[in-house]
């Protein structure tokens, strides 16, 4: 992932090391002495060293030949070549046994060490230590100082060592004396307990580490992370100054800090065919994974790159009125009458690292378009068109009006802090529970309904009861028993006569088919006797068929047109047509008491029978649908409270990492107490969203400022019985009737029942309606608290800018946080601020303070410019690149006595 990291990285230099120039190198084993150069130089290859300081014994005889065997590997190519910066260096014995190294710059050679060893005037072995400098050790720093080298007293905690070798009033005498000319020394063991007398001195001398190594195998095997642009001893000199900020031993470092593939940020802004940018060849700006600061004079399009990430991110309709309109200018075809800053084909393509890969953000025509890398393939996939890049890449952007505008307004907040949680798992939680909810209460009511129709249903079985009793009482049982027998015979006759007449009509119609089968005269000499043989005895058969069936109607013309009248002259007809007038004449009766029959009777009483029954399973139906209601009611409600107690535990995060710090911005959370929003959704789900019925929802007395109405009775709850409150607030308003007011108007209650009977869902919402929090926002000052509204611009924006530090790890982006903020605020609050989150987010910073730019400790720095009527890059790197440091004192007022500040020690040499 270290490709992905523009501006400063961190580097693995190797402060100490020997080669076979040194006499006690290999320790008397002759293939050590006999060490090729290429050998030695591939051992630091092979453990990834990316930097190695040569610093044989009084010495520097080996480095011409290293640098020259390093440029031959490199044209070659062979084996496993890696980068590697070699920087020339000695050890020098120095006057009273202290081993110094001296670290030169990489285009020093052999000579300059030699040179250097000479003025110090060592009077021992090349490549030992058997001797020492005639020149005193103030002397000896001063001279690698003035030679453009820079001093590290080595191994100071073991033999030949600064701590070693002095003590008491000499040690704080030679730290003194050296304070300008000393940046860190080499420091062996981690638990060593470093003097009194040096911790006294303040002068907090970067600890670093090396591997000293005077074998193959000790080559290279310690380390220290160095942060810097591009290796250098001028980048390193700045490193070592920033000490904690750009120095890392080895064993305080387990991984990689280089290792980004699980930050989430912006790596890089292509822009094409904007209007006054990116024509000819696109505007870039790339970005550190850290802190990117980006720099500029006014109008040199500083603020302009924030917008093209806005659209490329989809961020556009998120700022406040007076920003949001500044913007949409910004967010149109540019013309020499307009603000506008696109073209009709202007393309933007931004790459982010997120989730342990690249993607591509491409925005051209309005439209957003995601390509991502695939590691398994090590391709880009194919572009798809998106219409969620802004969930699918969430980020912060924020001016300082911006910043400001959310203190006049802290139910923003609300927002920025449930980004902190996964959010968008409760959404779907609730919206899952309250689906379920709406959908049982509706099957709760209808089972109610059915279950309330039950005294009906029992008077009108009752009644159909009765009605039967008197169809099956004794008076006319007896004629309906006839009755119904001498019907079934009927119909017994009926059925026959019809079938009787269907077999004579089926016969009739057979009977007109032919009689027999002639074969054609033209065919018949073609058959042989075989066929013509069949043919006679179909026909035969034939013939015999019909004649058959002319018999079979024969004996059946008797029945073909009579059949119904023989059946009617027998007894039982007579005996039926009796008994049909008799049941005839109790129907006639039936019918005064109604017009349904016997069979409609029995049919009805089976019904009312059927549905008394199934009352009985919908009553235990309704108790276990009860049951559930309760538990989705408790899910609801409790998943409610949890989003609250997610908020508080923000909150209190926040304020322990905040604690100490000035401005401290004190927040509070009342639960459901946003009256407004809470007066709004309430209104919404009862389809009044005027001003109708304030007096008993909410409203506000301008006299006095009393309020009065449902909402009002729960604002003045307590945080302890607010859930109760609003329960029995809600329950009591659902239930309200004309008949049963519960102190509501009329109208009201005509309403409410009116949604009962048309609406009723919109009361099950009700039920589990629960108003928003409410966000007190309050900062301390001189130990007292006071309101946010009554803080300056200032104390208010740095205490918002304090809550978005501590919040979040998406890629925070800020334009001029600096304005309205003194420097007090900026260089104690905000400044230290940027340089601890930038650890756990990246940080893209627009500024005109130097102070942010420097001493926030920038990754890297965008030099923004406005040349022949386009806006530019002008630099684009890390600020121990010496034209990114010019540049800040070029176009940033304070930039030298920023430079100056932050690297008080060494600002000569940022000259």
């Amino acid at each position: 992932m270290d490709k992905h990291i523009r501006g400063a990285k961190w580097w693995r230099f190797d402060f100490h090391n020997h080669t076979p120039k040194s006499l006690d190198f290999g320790k008397g084993q002759e293939s050590e002495k006999n060490l090729k150069a290429s050998d030695w130089l591939q051992e630091f290859m092979d453990k990834e060293i990316d930097c190695v300081a040569v610093t044989d014994h009084n010495t520097g005889a080996w480095i011409d030949e290293l640098k020259s065997t390093y440029a031959t590997m490199k044209a070659s190519g062979e084996g496993n070549f890696r980068e590697l910066t070699i920087f020339p260096g000695v050890e020098i014995s120095v006057n009273g046994g202290i081993h110094v190294l001296a670290i030169l710059d990489v285009d020093k050679t052999s000579e300059d060490v030699s040179n250097l060893i000479g003025a110090c005037g060592y009077l021992g072995t090349s490549g030992d230590s058997d001797g020492v400098t005639s020149e005193s050790l103030e002397k000896v720093l001063d001279l690698i100082t003035k030679k453009g080298g820079i001093a590290i007293p080595a191994h100071v905690d073991k033999g030949a060592g600064l701590f070693d070798r002095l003590s008491g009033i000499t040690l704080q005498q030679a730290l003194k004396g050296n304070r300008d000319n000393l940046l860190a020394i080499e420091l062996i063991d981690d638990n060593y307990s470093l003097p009194e007398v040096y911790l006294q001195s303040k002068l907090k001398l970067a600890q670093v580490i090396g591997s000293d190594g005077h074998t193959k195998a000790d080559l290279g095997k310690n380390f220290t992370w160095v942060k810097m642009g591009k290796p250098s001893l001028d980048a390193l000199r700045l490193a070592l100054h920033d000490g904690e900020d750009s120095i890392v031993r080895k064993s305080q470092s387990l991984q990689n800090p280089n290792n980004v593939k699980h930050r989430y940020f912006i790596k890089s802004l292509h822009v094409k065919d904007g209007f006054r940018l990116g024509n000819g060849s696109p505007l870039k700006t790339e970005y550190s994974p850290w802190l990117t600061s980006i720099i500029g004079g006014r109008g040199s399009g500083k603020s302009t790159v924030l917008n093209f990430l806005r659209i490329a991110l989809n961020r556009i309709d998120e700022m406040p009125h007076e920003i949001q309109a500044d913007f949409d200018e910004f967010n149109r075809i540019g013309s020499k009458t307009s603000s506008g800053m696109l073209r009709d084909n202007t393309n933007i393509t931004l790459e982010v690292i997120k989730d342990g890969k690249p993607h591509k953000i491409e925005w051209k025509e309005g439209k957003h378009f995601l390509t991502s890398w695939d590691n398994n393939s090590s391709t880009w996939d194919e572009p798809v068109e998106v219409t969620n890049i802004g969930e699918l890449f969430p980020i912060q952007i924020f001016s300082q009006k911006e910043l400001y505008s959310l203190t006049k307004d802290p139910s923003k907040l609300i927002e920025l802090i449930d980004s902190q949680f996964d959010k968008q798992s409760w959404l779907e939680e609730k919206s899952k529970l309250t689906a379920k909810w709406i959908e049982k209460r509706g099957e709760y009511r209808d089972l109610k309904k059915a279950i309330d129709n039950e005294k009906n249903l029992k008077v009108q079985l009752s009644a159909t009861n009765d009605r039967i009793k008197i169809y099956e009482s004794s008076e006319y049982k007896t004629t309906l028993e006839n009755y119904n027998k001498l019907k079934a015979t009927k119909n017994f006759f009926a059925d026959t006569e019809a079938k009787t007449k269907d077999l004579i009509s089926d016969l009739e119609s057979l009977q007109k088919h032919p009689s027999e089968i002639k074969i054609p005269d033209e065919i018949n000499e073609s058959l042989d006797d075989s066929s013509k043989e069949l043919v006679e005895k179909l026909s035969d058969a034939i013939g015999n068929a019909k004649e058959k069936i002319r018999s079979a109607l024969v004996d059946l013309t008797p029945y073909k047109e009579d059949l119904g009248e023989m059946f009617n002259a027998f007894p039982w007809y007579q005996q039926f047509l009796e008994a049909e007038q008799e049941y005839q004449s109790i129907v006639n009766k039936m019918n005064e008491l109604g017009s349904e029959t016997y069979e409609e009777l029995l049919t009805r009483r089976k019904l009312f029978t059927e549905k008394l029954g199934l009352i009985e399973a919908q009553k235990t139906k309704l108790d276990e649908l009860g049951s559930t209601l309760d538990q989705l009611y408790d899910s609801i409600i409790q998943l409610e409270m949890d989003l609250r107690v997610k908020r508080r535990a923000v909150i209190n995060q926040w304020k322990a990492s905040n604690t100490g710090q000035s401005p401290f911005l004190i927040i509070d959370l009342l639960p459901m107490h946003d009256a407004e929003q809470a007066t709004r959704s309430f209104r919404k789900l009862i389809r009044k969203e005027g001003n109708e019925f304030a007096g008993y929802i909410y409203d506000i007395n301008d006299s006095d400022g009393s309020t009065r109405g449902l909402i009002s009775d729960l604002l003045t709850s307590t945080e302890d019985d607010i859930w109760s409150k609003r329960k029995d607030l809600v329950e009591n308003f659902v239930s309200i009737t004309e008949s049963d007011r519960k102190g509501y108007d009329t109208r009201l209650a005509r309403h409410v029942e009116w949604l009962r009977e048309n609406t009723a869902e919109d009361l099950d919402r009700l039920l589990v309606w629960v108003p928003e929090d409410k966000l007190i926002l309050k900062f301390k000052k001189d130990g007292k608290e006071h309101d946010i509204q009554t803080g300056s611009a200032g104390e208010r924006t740095a205490g918002m800018l304090g809550l978005l530090l501590a919040l979040n790890e998406v890629p925070l982006i800020i334009d001029q946080p600096e304005d309205d903020l003194d420097t007090s605020l900026i260089s104690n609050f905000v400044v230290q601020g940027f340089k601890a989150l930038k650890q756990k987010r990246q940080l893209i910073l627009v500024t005109h303070n130097p102070n942010i730019a420097v001493n926030a400790n920038s990754d890297n720095i965008i030099h923004m410019n406005y040349q022949s009527g386009q806006i530019v890059v002008s630099g684009n790197d890390a600020l121990q690149e010496k034209s990114i440091r010019t540049a800040v004192c070029s176009v940033m007022e304070g930039g030298r006595e920023a430079l100056d500040k932050r690297y008080y020690r060494i600002s000569l040499a940022l000259n």
